[in-house]
């Protein structure tokens, strides 16, 4: 069996074990697919510059505890989504060996590739053999002179076997810790109301 999908199949027994419903475990599915996509884009002299934002980054990057299912990026006007699902298709047919299990596809007049990945079945999370894991990776195409002002940062990745180095946004680790912060401010109080009624 494919070593990605074996993987898969794992999150799949261990999570139904814990009686989790069906779409919490396709949403951990996804995010361990969302390493794999971070590690082409880090790793790929092409889309490197891409800047990595929104609810996944906060997830990836500091452990928020969300559910968030695509993958959103800024980047350059220029940069070719096209060749992006082009190489994404590669890096999971050949260098993962999904082969058939993979599709890659750019949709048009939109900055959004959609990945299929028709596992579900074979990994026993859907009856139906029709049934695809879908992962959305979006981009908004920028001006290149707006990163020439923007702040951005990079932090270091490393899990399930893939290292990268993420580009994004100082004000991504801002509001990580505001809301750190608005954990801190709110936790002594529910701890408070708690040993109030004992």
């Amino acid at each position: 069996m494919n070593n990605l999908i074996f993987e898969l199949e794992n999150i799949v027994s261990e999570n139904k074990k814990r009686n989790l419903p069906s779409d919490v475990i396709e949403n951990l599915l996804k995010e361990y697919l969302h390493y794999f996509v971070l590690d082409y884009i880090y790793n790929s002299s092409d889309f490197k510059d891409m800047v990595f934002y929104g609810g996944s980054a906060l997830r990836m990057l500091f452990d928020l505890p969300r559910l968030s299912e695509d993958i959103d990026f800024e980047a350059d006007e220029k940069t070719d989504l096209r060749e992006l699902a082009i190489g994404l298709e590669n890096y999971f047919k050949k260098d993962l060996a999904l082969y058939e299990k993979f599709s890659a596809n750019k949709m048009r007049a939109i900055n959004r590739i959609f990945l299929k990945f028709p596992v579900l079945y074979d990994i026993g999370l859907s009856p139906r053999k029709s049934e695809v894991l879908r992962l959305k990776v979006e981009s908004r195409p920028l001006p290149k002179e707006f990163f020439k002002d923007a702040k951005i940062t990079l932090t270091s990745k490393s899990k399930y076997g893939r290292s990268f180095i993420v580009k994004h946004y100082e004000m991504v680790a801002k509001l990580f810790r505001s809301e750190i912060l608005d954990y801190e401010i709110i936790l002594p109080r529910s701890s408070a109301a708690v040993g109030s009624e004992t």
